[in-house]
């Protein structure tokens, strides 16, 4: 499991040298389409502390997040994730639609690190944020900020991960 760690979690003066995906303190994430989807994603919690997919409709409820939202459908109690949705914004970022792919079929360097981090907000019920940056070729040097939480089947269990990734460079 990743550990949370609250050293170089800030965006103040980035290094130019890629940092994998890591969880931060909510606090650490500045980003406004991430307090939005934070915010969004809460409102539709209700009583049972974890939104239902049937209440997720960020097209009509929240457009602005639209582009940079990711939802996975939680495989093997969460040893994998496939994407359902991928938004425009993280297509162009990623440089192709993995639409249909599981993760550890679209990380080409470790699958069990990514795994690991969405399997966070699974395991919490809640919002976990994250921060990372890479080199790309064609686009420099990007960093980002995200936030994933899990949401309910009808039947009640935590059969998808949904989230947001803002980018900077």
């Amino acid at each position: 499991m990743a550990s949370q760690s609250n050293a170089l979690c800030t965006l103040e003066a980035p290094s130019k040298q890629p940092r994998a995906a890591h969880q931060v303190p909510e606090s650490h994430v500045s980003h406004p389409l991430v307090r939005k989807f934070a915010d969004y994603w809460r409102s539709l919690r209700g009583e049972q502390g974890v939104p239902f997919k049937s209440a997720f409709d960020p097209v009509i409820d929240a457009p602005r997040i639209v582009s940079n939202v990711l939802i996975y459908d939680v495989l093997d109690g969460g040893r994998d994730f496939r994407v359902r949705l991928i938004g425009d914004e993280v297509v162009s970022h990623f440089g192709r639609n993995i639409a249909g792919l599981k993760v550890s079929d679209y990380t080409p360097i470790n699958p069990n690190l990514l795994i690991d981090l969405y399997s966070i907000p699974l395991q919490q019920g809640e919002l976990a944020f994250y921060q990372g940056s890479y080199e790309r070729e064609g686009r420099g040097f990007v960093i980002y900020d995200a936030a994933f939480g899990p949401l309910l089947s009808p039947s009640g269990s935590i059969d998808f991960l949904t989230g947001v990734v803002a980018y900077t460079s």
